[in-house]
């Protein structure tokens, strides 16, 4: 059956509705999918502004977080509210935010899951981030601390202040000599 436009996707704009599909089925206009709202998923949608194409951008958070300041923010040198922005508010006009989870990805149909929906595309970009990796430390998983959401920044914030009230002389130890190994040191 031809695909209707009257119901509506939540948050989707420009999304076709097959309403006799086995599953809820949504089919965009012009098909370019992110997924990951990150600051590559934000700078693809920005680079894309002008291109004609509607943009459905997929991530799970209704916010996005500005990474580089979790160690200021752990050091609490910076408040939380510069940390998270809304990402309705970061994406250009052409840009649609749907906050679902991406479960599956069919490379041979073309087609991904959100949630509870199906959703076809015709370029897809991944851009889902990273998920630290301890690499079987023999260190109790409970006295390390990774650092890569605003949760990780309170509970590292959390437990050090905590550690500084318990030890006279404290001992830190910081692994990753990255940007946000170096920056958290310094904090």
């Amino acid at each position: 059956p031809p695909p209707t436009s009257a119901k509506s996707a939540p948050d989707a704009v420009g999304l076709l509705h097959f309403p006799h599909c086995e599953v809820d089925c949504w089919i965009m206009k012009e098909k370019v999918v992110i997924v990951g709202g990150g600051f590559a998923g934000l700078q693809a949608c920005k680079a894309l502004r002008g291109s004609g194409s509607r943009i459905l951008l997929i991530d799970p958070s209704p916010v996005t977080t500005m990474l580089p300041a979790l160690p200021d923010l752990a050091g609490g040198w910076v408040p939380e509210s510069i940390v998270q922005r809304p990402l309705g508010e970061l994406l250009p006009p052409n840009a649609t935010h749907l906050q679902a989870a991406v479960s599956s990805i069919d490379l041979d149909a073309g087609t991904l899951q959100a949630g509870s929906q199906t959703i076809a595309y015709e370029a897809l970009l991944i851009a889902a981030g990273s998920a630290p990796n301890f690499f079987d430390s023999p260190f109790p998983r409970d006295r390390m601390h990774a650092l890569g959401t605003l949760d990780d920044a309170r509970r590292i914030r959390r437990d050090f202040e905590a550690y500084l009230r318990e030890t006279e002389r404290p001992q830190l130890l910081v692994a990753g000599t990255g940007y946000t190994g170096l920056e958290l040191a310094m904090s």
